[in-house]
């Protein structure tokens, strides 16, 4: 039933919310699954979500290279601390308690990064601005997947000013929704239950009012027009 709860609740949450701008998953995936969100590279050519954009350089294919080997080295350390992180489940579920080097292998596993991505896979290139009948991204206009146009310089700083209210926007939007979170679940124990983490903050540790509480939430900046749709 929890179940339920949570995801219609994040439903309710998400289509609450402006789809002017979507920010493409930049992530890595640890299962070897793929697609075409982010940077993909093929051979020397770079796509941004599945658009293609140049060649790249022979530097860059070399920081391609050295990028693939930190990507190969990081998912064995991922597949490594997820084998210790159900290890240690399966000692708390059976009575059995952990050992302090345990816990710090534990702890060391937890704060494992990703490697950096290369310099010609940035957010600018990747971020896409969904509108009413078009696409921006990269200051560039698409109509469905077909190329229409550049931004003019004054569209571009337009899309900069939007990019920056709907920021903020969208942050107030995320805090609403985990304070709902917080309320539906009793805060973050139930979380902390459910993965086997510690809880953010302690029952003997007073809790502290969040200072953006009481403030009147940011008005939804207007989408630039961009494009017409015509219904």
């Amino acid at each position: 039933m929890r179940s339920i709860v949570l995801f219609g609740l994040l439903a309710v949450c998400i289509s609450g919310a402006p789809r002017e701008k979507r920010f493409a998953a930049l992530g890595l995936t640890t299962t070897g699954l793929g697609g075409t969100t982010g940077c993909v590279v093929t051979d020397n050519v770079l796509y941004a979500n599945g658009f293609k954009q140049r060649e790249l350089s022979e530097s860059e294919m070399s920081e391609l290279e050295q990028y693939r080997e930190q990507l190969a080295d990081y998912k064995k350390q991922v597949k490594s601390a997820l084998e210790k992180k159900r290890n240690s489940m399966k000692k708390r579920f059976s009575g059995n308690d952990m050992t302090r080097d345990d816990e710090n292998e534990v702890a060391k596993d937890e704060s494992l990064k990703a490697p950096k991505k290369p310099s010609f896979c940035k957010e600018e290139d990747t971020t896409q601005y969904i509108f009413d009948g078009c696409m921006v991204q990269n200051n560039k206009v698409y109509i469905g997947r077909e190329y229409a146009r550049d931004l003019t310089t004054d569209e571009v700083k337009q899309l900069k000013i939007f990019d920056a209210k709907m920021t903020v926007y969208q942050k107030w939007a995320q805090k609403q929704m985990q304070k709902q979170m917080k309320g539906l679940f009793g805060g973050n124990d139930f979380f902390s239950a459910i993965f086997g983490g510690r809880s953010g903050a302690s029952h003997l540790e007073p809790t502290t009012v969040d200072p953006e509480a009481d403030q009147p939430p940011p008005e939804a900046p207007e989408a630039p027009k961009f494009c017409t749709a015509i219904y």
